[in-house]
């Protein structure tokens, strides 16, 4: 896969997540980086 179309099933996957689990504000960047890191997607 392209690191585009990793970006976009990052984002995918974060937005279905979030959007059905609740997250605390200060484990936010930990759950985005969890996300990227495991689509091997950089900042």
């Amino acid at each position: 896969m392209a690191e585009n179309d990793n970006a976009a099933h990052v984002a995918q996957i974060l937005s279905s997540y979030l959007a059905n689990n609740t997250v605390a504000p200060a484990d936010l960047a930990s759950v985005i980086a969890t996300v990227k890191t495991a689509f091997g997607v950089s900042a």
